[in-house]
């Protein structure tokens, strides 16, 4: 029993360092707010918007050739700015990058510096409050749309896709909902002669995107639900349902399937209860105290 509790205790210091197992890949598919720019007459009020940012960046791209067809990328413009995200989804903090924004920089064949027409990135977890990545003005590390786009590779790589990554960590925040970009090319206009980025003013048409994507993506509707349970110290881990101060005073429980059935009970002997019997569900736990019970709806994923 003794090495039974040490195990299952590491595997809740590993789980709580690693909270989302179970995220997948996508890529937008919404969008919340479009502000058109100044952009050059044939991009305007393109007929294939949104449906040209959905999905991954345009195969044609690469170091060397943007992609720049109507189909492939919607062009923001000078001073335009765009809010998206995913249906039903929410992009949470993992490891490392979490998404990467694919915009159509490439290598300027004549000062082989890098042509950009970068953007302000800022995220979301209501679409009305945004929190803003952090830049560097001088050499605009910080910005979408500094990178050249590989589209023969695998955009989910981000050691091979190109594009800009971006990580959560950086903002402190646990998950987000919705991703804005704002154009800041200008600021390009304020470069020296020789930076990397530094390219003829006349030649800024604004920021042009292809595509975003997303490396750690969760249902809506299970996030919802454990944010509610998490509220009340009561969190889900894989096979663990971790009961927290819940357990304190506590004389029993028992877990209930969405039909009503009891499929589990017993004493709180321990902070955590082993979920492996169970299948990838919704169900309530009821935790019983003298002084009256509490239920809490939960989701094993």
């Amino acid at each position: 029993m003794k090495y039974k509790f040490i195990i299952i205790t590491a595997l809740i210091v590993i789980i709580l360092n690693n909270p989302f197992l179970h995220s997948e890949t996508g890529a937008i598919d919404t969008v919340l707010y479009y502000l058109q720019g100044d952009a050059e007459s044939e991009y305007l009020n393109n007929p294939n918007f949104p449906e040209n940012i959905y999905g991954v960046p345009s195969i044609s791209a690469s170091r060397n050739i943007p992609a720049n067809a109507l189909t492939d990328i919607e062009a923001i413009g000078i001073g335009g700015e765009i809010v998206v995200g995913f249906k039903g989804k929410v992009l949470i903090n993992g490891p490392g990058t979490d998404f990467i924004i694919f915009e159509n920089a490439f290598v300027n064949p004549v000062n082989k510096g890098i042509f950009a027409e970068p953007g302000i990135v800022s995220v979301s977890q209501d679409g009305i409050n945004f929190k803003e990545f952090p830049f560097d003005a001088e050499t605009l590390l910080g910005l979408a749309g500094l990178e050249p786009v590989y589209g023969d590779k695998d955009p989910f790589n981000p050691e091979v896709s190109g594009g800009d990554k971006f990580d959560l960590s950086l903002l402190d925040l646990d998950y987000i909902r919705y991703i804005k970009i704002k154009d800041t090319s200008e600021i390009i206009k304020y470069l020296p002669q020789g930076h990397k980025y530094k390219n003829p003013d006349f030649l800024l048409t604004g920021f042009d995107l292809d595509a975003v994507v997303a490396l750690h993506l969760e249902d809506e509707s299970i996030l919802s639900v454990n944010e509610s349970a998490e509220k009340n110290n009561l969190m889900v881990y894989g096979d663990i349902l971790y009961l927290g101060d819940l357990k304190h005073h506590s004389q029993g429980f028992r877990i209930f399937d969405l039909y009503g059935r009891v499929l589990m009970n017993g004493a709180v002997d321990s902070e955590v209860i082993l979920l492996d019997n169970l299948s990838i569900s919704c169900y309530f736990i009821e935790i019983i105290y003298e002084s009256g019970n509490k239920i809490f709806k939960f989701v094993k994923q």
